[in-house]
């Protein structure tokens, strides 16, 4: 609470946007570190409205919370001789390894539909590219599959009334980042509407990144395959060969 409340004083010192209204943005962690024990961790993402408060003027908020776009193979099961195997496949570009929306109530009353696609706010208005795929309907059905996957492991989220209002000044909402987040840049998005309008917008950058051990991993694997390759190797034999020892003592 102490943080809202010195964004809200910050607010006296800042501009306003051509609407009168300005944001004050922060996040309780801008470097998320995955360790071994990481076991998935919320973020809090908080702020203050500034401007003149009018009677009756509707206030919305809504936050994104957007990881690394990538490419994901997405493939589709069939059932043959009563054996579930994969069928058909099709890669997806330009989908984020992860995804949270938060709003304070649901996307279709906050704003019209033609700017929420505009903006590409919500899961089913994601700008996912469906390549190897030339029919419309094919595409849709492999775009609907990686966001229910996704959704399932938890990396795509939405949740419409989970941004809290405080006396119509300051907001929080909380995002939960899973145990098998992916690491990169994330790009945290607030917007602010007004009686349906977007009013002002902030971005925070937010850095997932391995650290320790685990971060020397990722890089050797990363960078330098053929080294990870062969110390995975030598590793495994040495252990191996020490394993043989003692039980040879034994």
């Amino acid at each position: 609470m102490r943080g809202l409340l010195v964004l809200a004083a910050l607010l006296l010192v800042t501009g306003r946007t051509a609407e009168g209204q300005e944001l004050v943005t922060d996040v309780s962690r801008s470097l998320v570190e995955l360790r071994y024990d990481f076991a998935g961790t919320d973020l809090l993402l908080f702020g203050a409205i500034g401007g003149e408060d009018r009677p009756g003027e509707q206030l919305d908020v809504v936050i994104t919370l957007t990881g690394p776009k990538q490419t994901i193979l997405v493939r589709r099961k069939a059932r043959i001789a009563g054996i579930w195997v994969n069928a058909d496949s099709a890669r997806v570009a330009d989908a984020p390894g992860f995804y949270a929306l938060a709003a304070t109530r649901r996307l279709d009353l906050i704003a019209d539909e033609r700017y929420l696609q505009e903006a590409g706010l919500g899961l089913a208005r994601l700008p996912l590219r469906v390549l190897d795929v030339s029919d419309a309907a094919e595409r849709a059905a492999f775009r609907a599959g990686l966001t229910r996957n996704m959704a399932a492991a938890d990396l795509y989220q939405q949740r419409e009334g989970a941004v809290r209002l405080l006396e119509r000044r300051l907001f929080r909402a909380d995002i939960r980042l899973p145990s098998n987040v992916p690491a990169g840049v994330f790009l945290a998005d607030i917007r602010l509407f007004v009686d349906g309008r977007m009013a002002a917008e902030r971005t925070l950058d937010i850095h997932v990144d391995k650290t320790g051990f685990e971060r020397t991993v990722y890089l050797l694997a990363t960078r330098a395959p053929l080294l990870y390759g062969v110390s995975a190797v030598f590793i495994a034999l040495f252990s191996g060969w020490i394993a043989g020892m003692i039980a040879t003592r034994r």
